[in-house]
């Protein structure tokens, strides 16, 4: 979305250069960054959907002149199309391994962290056999995951190996859920979706996931000895026209308003 800037009449002299002065106050919000121009591609982990959605508007409302168009998918597919060059001016991933392979490969400039989060289970609103984190295992149970690869997947991962050293869950704990595992999906919100149309007994999703299904589904609470948290890097990649207006998105994200957008739809702070 563009706006539109109007031409102003002339005025005498001495009240254009007060109106000047008045623009030099203090009257400035302390989140209105310097006005950088031009368009920008952010490519955003699909569990920052909804959160990303509104901080593009808000940004474009902020710089004069820029635009951002959003791309969202799984944080593993998103750094392979950057790597295979993908125009992509700014990158919001779900975990710091996806990121740093980028840092690493030398396509993305130093990440700063700018949300958290944590995984839930999720089940169908008419009811299933799941109604505890235990019940992931037991026989029979349709249970839908993100892919090893994305970042949601592997994180689930960690919680069931995490479980498994728990005596009342048993050391085989892990292998029991997985082997209910009845398909992996490339997305977290895919995920979400199969829950949602009943195709699934369960699935894990992040907390902000559950918020933006809007009691179309019910969650189930991971216990906090297993669970864990999801940090979500921001950087800039390199060798992109606009590296200014990029910064300038990058900085508004980890801006007192960017944080406060994010924490409406469920995100943690930085830790």
């Amino acid at each position: 979305m563009k706006l539109a800037v109007k031409s102003l009449p002339l005025r005498p002299l001495i009240l254009g250069l007060l109106i000047a002065l008045g623009a030099c106050g203090g009257n400035e919000s302390k989140d209105q960054i310097p006005a950088t121009n031009g368009p920008i591609t952010v490519f955003a982990a699909s569990s920052l959907t909804d959160a990303f959605k509104q901080i593009g508007l808000e940004f474009e409302r902020t710089h004069v002149g820029s635009t951002v168009t959003l791309n969202f998918a799984s944080s593993s597919v998103l750094s392979t199309q950057i790597k295979e060059g993908a125009p992509a001016d700014v990158f919001a991933a779900a975990d710091p391994d996806t990121m740093g392979a980028l840092v690493t490969g030398g396509q993305a400039e130093a990440p700063r962290v700018f949300a958290t989060n944590a995984l839930v289970i999720v089940v169908p609103r008419d009811g299933t056999t799941v109604k505890a984190f235990s019940d992931l295992a037991k026989p029979g149970v349709k249970l839908v995951l993100a892919g090893k690869a994305v970042p949601a997947g592997k994180y689930a991962r960690q919680v069931l190996a995490k479980a498994s050293a728990d005596p009342d869950l048993g050391a085989d704990f892990a292998s029991r859920v997985l082997a209910n595992v009845k398909s992996e999906e490339s997305s977290v919100r895919a995920v979400l979706t199969k829950v949602q149309l009943g195709e699934a007994d369960a699935g894990v999703v992040y907390r902000t996931d559950l918020q933006a299904a809007k009691g179309e589904v019910v969650g189930i609470t991971f216990p906090s000895d297993f669970n864990i948290v999801a940090t979500y890097p921001i950087a800039v990649i390199k060798d992109r026209k606009q590296k200014a207006t990029a910064r300038g998105f990058v900085d508004f994200v980890n801006s007192k308003s960017g944080q406060e957008i994010l924490a409406r739809y469920g995100f943690g702070g930085a830790p």
